[in-house]
Parts: structure tokens; sequence; C-alpha cells
């Protein structure tokens, strides 16, 4: 972590001071601790023993991941002062990918231009493994490694919810997809609208939600622009909607609520017909009477509510899947319309017909905790 920087600078000199170079480790073994002259530096370094031969010790430096042989006269105990300092190098591993046997020569050119050392990087964790290794997602410059490795074929996925990410797109400001929306062509103005994108730690409020899999977002920032799109719809003309299907942009007047919104068709058969209010999340069922053509003016506007779903979490097959009851309520407890969350995009599902965004997400609480653990773990 870049803010342990300091942390060990005064853990290498606390190395120095505290080592007793006569207490050379007599008979070393596999999984001991120790300290560990580097041959190639000559500095001293917390180590792990990993194997023991004639020609020397494999170590494991454990605050920076390398490995090396050494001399075993370069091996000596650990101070016990020096065991009270935390483990500065985590283990990590990217999320749901095929392991080899060996990594390709291609696959470790790749990882290296895209990783060299001294990276500054984000890491979402999603999981640990018995191996004490955390497993999640690198972010570096806003992109996902994970996907730039698979669009180039060194790394191949296993995770079914996992969405590649376009290598050449570039995420857009508010003002820049605001300008995208306007410049959209308005010869069908009912299927244009925009989806926004979630900056990494966004903060924002959950306005509807049906489950771990199925929830909705919106900014804070949001409530002003939500009047403004109101005052348009309750003011334009009410068409009405003579080619009602399923995917269909629309203005829908609810009953509920006693006010017209953008909503989106789910279902269209009969004279009910079910659509999601997007800019919120919540779902009704209308006559075919109150649906009308979307106003141009507002479909050119961003939507501002973003569907999401926690990354990497799903229901057991067991379930016919159906969140079990200990599930919903876990995520439920951390998740209310007056509480704000952190979320953290990890992949996109794009539709290309409504041009709907699902984000598949980590979701903080204020406190830092990641609800999605708590979700899975739920019986």
């Amino acid at each position: 972590r870049e803010a342990d920087t300091d942390r060990l600078e005064n853990l290498k000199r606390d190395i120095v001071t505290m080592t007793n170079q006569e207490a050379v480790l007599e008979d070393p073994k596999s999984d001991s601790p120790c300290i560990a002259k580097s041959p190639e530096d000559e500095a001293f370094y917390r180590a792990s023993i990993v194997d023991v031969s004639e020609s020397g010790v494999l170590v494991h430096y454990v605050d920076y991941g390398n490995f090396e042989e050494v001399p075993k006269e370069n091996v000596y105990r650990v101070p016990p002062a020096l065991l009270v300092y935390p483990v500065y190098a985590v283990h990590l591993a990217i999320n749901g990918i095929e392991v080899p046997d060996a990594w390709s020569e291609e696959c470790l050119a790749e990882l290296e231009e895209q990783c060299p050392p001294d990276t500054l990087a984000t890491f979402t964790a999603v999981t640990w493994d018995n191996a004490n290794t955390c497993q999640g997602d690198v972010i570096i410059e806003e992109k996902s490694l994970k996907s730039i490795l698979v669009s180039k074929g060194v790394l191949v996925n296993t995770d079914p919810d996992f969405v590649l990410e376009p290598l050449q797109e570039e995420k857009q400001t508010p003002e820049q997809e605001h300008a995208a929306a306007q410049e959209q062509p308005t010869s069908d103005p009912e299927n244009v609208l925009i989806y926004p994108s979630l900056e990494e730690g966004t903060s924002v409020f959950v306005s509807v939600s049906n489950g771990p899999s199925d929830f909705y977002v919106q900014k804070e920032e949001v409530a002003d622009p939500l009047e403004e799109l109101l005052t348009i719809l309750e003011a334009a003309d009410k068409v009405p909607c003579t080619d009602i299907y399923v995917g269909k942009h629309c203005m829908a007047y609810s009953t509920e609520s006693e006010g017209h919104y953008r909503a989106e068709v789910l279902e269209a058969e009969g004279d009910g017909v079910l659509v999601r209010y997007v800019d919120y999340g919540n779902q009704e069922t209308v006559s075919r009477d109150v649906v009308f053509v979307l106003p141009g003016d507002a479909a050119k506007l961003p939507v501002y509510a973003v569907p999401c779903s926690l990354h990497s979490t799903q229901p057991l097959p067991l379930n016919d899947g159906a969140w079990p009851e200990a599930a919903l309520a876990e995520f439920n407890k951390h998740i209310s319309p007056d509480v704000e969350v952190i979320v953290t995009p990890i992949s996109w599902d794009d539709c290309t017909v409504t041009g709907r965004r699902v984000c598949h997400c980590v979701v903080l609480t204020p406190d830092g905790e990641e609800i999605n653990p708590k979700v899975v773990s739920a019986k």
C-alpha cells in the first residue's frame, strides 16, 4: 500500500539495528521465519524459508514478495521485536481466471508491460483463498487489468458474471455524458436514453432495492436535475404511444405517485403495461392510455438511477435462483434510502437495444465494511 512506504523504511532501519549477525540460523527449515541477507544488494530483509538444499536456502521476502536463493550463512534468527510488525506485502491474484501449470511468455510479458514495478494501482478485493491469497480486480489508470489481458488473449476468464470492458473506452465526465446525450439523433428520441457511468468509490443512495442482484443507486447531486426533468415532463404534450413494445422508452403516468415519469416497457401484453421508472428503479403496471411518447427534451437527459448488482454474488442453485430470506435481510440491513453507501464498479453489462447499463459492483458501508461477503455468508 502507498501508505506503508514510510513504515517500511522504518522497518528496514530496525532490521539493521536489531539483527545479530552472529546469530546464524543453524538448522533452517521450510516455513520458518528468518532474517536473510540478500547477495544482490547486501541488505537485510524479513523472510520465510521456502526450501533448503545443499546449494543454499530459498527464501521469500515477505514484505516485498520476491524470492531469492541465499547462502546458509546469510540466514539469521528473527529478533522477537521484528515479529510484531505486520507483513507489508499482500499476495494478490486476479479473480475468476483459469490458472495454467505455467504462464506463457506472452502473458508474463504483457503483465510486465501493463503493470511494471512501482506502478500505482487500485485493488478491489473479492475473496481470500486458503493460501491467504487475496483475489480481486486490479485497476490501473482507470482500466481493468483483467479486461486488458483477456482482450489480448493471454488470460482465460472463468467468471460467468465478468463483462469485458472495451480497451479503447474512455470514461466520460458528467459534462461529457450530457453533451453526448444532446448530440444523439432525434428521429427516434424514445430510445436514446444515456445510462451514466460510476466512478470508483462513488458515494450514492439506493433508490430502489429488489435484492443483491437488482438494485438502483442515485448520486446525491441528481436531486435538482430530477426536479427539472419532472417539470419538463409535466409541461410536455401528452402524445399517446401507439407502438408499445418491450424495451420501449416512453413517458408514463404513475397512479401511485400521481405524476409523469420516464419509463422503460418491461411487459406489454393485454391492457396493462409493466414499466420501470428509469430514474428511480421502481416498477408499476399502468394502462395503455397513460403511456405517452417521450418528449425529445426529456430523452436527451441522462438517466439518474444506475442499475446495480453485487459483483460475483448470486443465489445458490438450490434456492431456484431466489435469494434466501437471511441474505435479503442482511443486504437490506445495510441498504436503505437514507443511508449513503460507497460503490466501486468492477464490470458492466450493456444492452445495445435500450442503452441500459448494469453495474456489477462492490458496495461499502460508510464505515468501510464490504457488503458483498456479508450477503454471501448469510444462511
